[in-house]
């Protein structure tokens, strides 16, 4: 066979092959797919994941006075598993005391001088009275012998004596000059006394204070209950490693579980069929074989980006 017939044969083979494939098809009996129609309400529903909170808890609050001592973000250092349950006055959390060490030192270093400063303000002004004191006395004794002389000296000259009379009436103005410094002094003294003592004094208080707060760091139960982590602006629970500020303490809280709520949060697609009034059914991912009836409560007019969502959502409020 010519070869330059080949390519011609082997197309006209494959478009034969073809056309029996496609006309084969026909031959099988079509099969056809039925079902039976029935009559029901259309569900609507709308799914979300959320959380069974309890309606009204207290916080466990960390210490009092944080701000007052400079001391804004103090680290929790360790904390009881969530869900523990405890009685009043049981251990809760402790929190990270280096900060307040540091600040409890620098107090006693200062509280040091207070007390050196006291004590020499003490020494000083004793031996500056008694040098006044000393010399009270001595004016007091030269007086005592000017007039001595001076009652010896009837026979003496006139100017003798209107000298000593003259030297008497100076010692006595001397003496009256120094008691008036005397009192100024004295007044001096106490007021410097006093102002050494308020300081000593205000160190004192103030590192009994930091050692009160301190106290404050161990964190025990104020009453009994069940032990559920604060949750941070971003969702995030308070756990070992998270931090506290004077503006928001809580470590903690206790939730009362006698009257409990859902939150969950609604994308922005679905929100428009969520409206308040109506019934929803709430199952747990711990009891599978429980559902609980509940109400929509609280639908938010305004959405919010939360962690991990990459579109807004609306906070929805559901009573149990």
């Amino acid at each position: 066979m010519n070869k330059k017939y080949l390519p011609f044969i082997i197309v006209a083979v494959i478009a034969l092959i073809v056309l029996a494939w496609s006309f084969s098809g026909d031959s099988e009996e079509e099969k056809e797919i039925t079902a039976t129609a029935f009559v029901d309400d259309f569900q609507d529903l709308v799914v979300s994941s959320g959380e069974l909170i309890a309606k009204n808890s207290e916080d466990i609050l960390g210490p009092n006075g944080l701000q007052r001592y400079g001391l804004y973000n103090v680290q929790i250092s360790e904390i009881i598993p969530e869900g523990s349950y405890v009685e009043e006055g049981d251990f809760v959390c402790s929190l990270d005391k280096s900060d307040i060490n540091t600040k409890i030192n620098d107090v006693m270093v200062e509280l040091e001088k207070a007390e050196s400063q006291y004590t020499q303000t003490k020494l000083d002004t004793s031996l500056t009275l008694r040098e006044k004191r000393n010399e009270l006395a001595n004016l007091a004794f030269q007086i005592k012998q000017k007039g001595i002389e001076l009652e010896q000296s009837a026979y003496e000259p006139p100017a003798t004596i209107q000298r000593l009379k003259l030297d008497l009436e100076k010692l006595e103005q001397d003496l009256e000059q120094a008691k008036e410094n005397y009192s100024i002094k004295k007044r001096q003294s106490t007021a410097k006394m006093v102002e050494a003592g308020a300081e000593l004094q205000q160190k004192k208080n103030r590192l009994e204070k930091l050692q009160e707060l301190m106290g404050q760091f161990t964190i025990k139960a104020p009453k009994t209950g069940m032990v559920i982590y604060k949750r941070e602006w971003d969702g995030d629970k308070r756990k070992t490693g998270s931090t506290i500020s004077p503006w928001d303490p809580a470590v903690a809280t206790l939730p009362d579980l006698s009257e409990m709520l859902s939150k969950t949060y609604i994308n922005e697609v679905d929100i428009r069929k969520v409206k308040t009034g109506q019934k929803v059914v709430l199952g747990l991912d711990a009891f599978p074989d429980i559902q609980l009836s509940g109400t929509a409560t609280k639908v938010a007019n305004v959405g919010e980006t939360r962690k991990g969502a990459d579109t807004k959502v609306f906070e929805v409020e559901i009573s149990v």
